[in-house]
Parts: structure tokens; C-alpha cells; sequence
């Protein structure tokens, strides 16, 4: 009886993130997520699947130029792990219902991701807070939506915990807004949290 009551707990604990995760895809949990046999990484628990080796045209603007912003060149941290499904070579088991989720290896029209956004850069371009601004999720800009190096990631607007929003291509702005304010807005509201206009 313990046993079966110590299962119940835990599933009525954890069907938030397992109903969340597993909108994501098909696979729920498992297309990023494995118990068994996991992918070495130090970005994901329990990951399940290769890494992207692919080289990418990233995003370049002369303005990017003009502000001298460091970037690795590729992707790099979480959106390597992210492209490893979405540049629609690597982790070829994963079927996107819509083709427009799968970007190949051209990123250059998208927003741009895997560089350094801090206090020096956003002193640089008056169109961006610093990150140390409030974030409106609960912390700073950087504490919420950068990495560990203080790098824009596809995480920072991304989240595939939070894809059972319908519609919303997983951004983190549905899913947290909704949570601390109950009403949920439009992706516009989101990025104002780093761009001023």
C-alpha cells in the first residue's frame, strides 16, 4: 500500500511538468529526456538524443557589426541542443507537425541568439535595457532569461516545458504571464522585457 500510495503522490506532483513537457511533441517527456542510456551533457539531465554538428549561417546585421557584439560564431549552451532537433538533420526521430519548426542550417533571418547580452552592450544600443532590469518574471533580465554566461539562447524566449499553450511556438512570456498575472498577453508585451521599442 505505501509503495502504491508513494506512485500516486509523485505522478499527482509531477503532472504539471509531465502534462507541459509533453506537448512538446508526440514523444512528451522522452524526445528531450531519456531514463536509460542518456546522452552525456552538461546542459540537460537524462538527454536523449546526438548533439547538432551542423555548421549555420547565423544572424549578421551591420548594426550587430556596428555594436561589436561577441558572439561564438555558431550556436552554442541550450540552442545546440535545441537545433539538434529543429535543424532537421540530427535527431532525425522528431516529426514536427508544422514544417515551418524546422529551420535547417540557415538562421540568418531569425532573431539572433548565442551571444553576450550585458550592461556594456545594452550601454551601446539606447533601444535595449540593461539586464539587470526587472524582467517582469520574478528577477532581472539576466537572472531569468540569459544563461550562465550571460548569453541570449533560444531559452531565453523558448521554453518546451511550457508548449501546452496552444499556439504560443512555446514562448516563456504565455506560460509566466499567465502564471503571475492570470491574463495572458501578446508576444509583443515579451519583447519589450529587452528592447525598448
Amino acid at each position: 500500500m505505501k509503495v502504491v500510495s508513494g506512485i500516486l503522490v509523485a505522478v499527482v506532483m509531477f503532472m504539471p511538468i509531465l502534462a507541459m513537457g509533453a506537448a512538446h511533441s508526440d514523444n512528451g517527456c522522452a524526445s528531450c529526456h531519456t531514463p536509460h542510456k542518456a546522452v552525456e551533457s552538461t546542459l540537460v539531465p537524462l538527454w536523449n538524443g546526438a548533439e547538432t554538428t551542423q555548421t549555420f549561417t547565423m544572424y549578421s546585421s551591420a548594426h550587430f557589426d556596428q555594436l561589436g557584439i561577441v558572439s561564438s560564431g555558431q550556436p552554442s549552451g541550450s540552442s545546440k541542443l535545441c537545433l539538434s532537433c529543429h535543424d532537421g538533420t540530427t535527431n532525425t526521430s522528431e516529426i514536427f507537425a508544422d514544417s515551418n519548426d524546422v529551420f535547417g542550417t540557415n538562421l540568418s533571418g531569425s532573431h539572433p541568439f548565442s551571444f553576450v547580452y550585458d550592461s556594456t552592450l545594452a550601454g551601446k544600443d539606447p533601444t535595449l535595457k540593461d539586464p539587470s532590469s526587472a524582467s517582469g518574471l520574478g528577477g532581472s533580465i539576466a537572472d531569468d532569461l540569459l544563461d550562465d554566461d550571460g548569453n541570449v539562447q533560444c531559452s531565453s524566449c523558448h521554453d518546451p516545458h511550457t508548449s501546452a499553450v496552444a499556439g504560443t511556438k512555446a514562448l516563456r512570456y504565455y506560460y509566466f504571464s499567465a502564471k503571475v498575472t492570470g491574463v495572458t498577453q501578446d508576444r509583443g508585451t515579451f519583447c519589450k522585457t529587452c528592447h525598448i521599442r
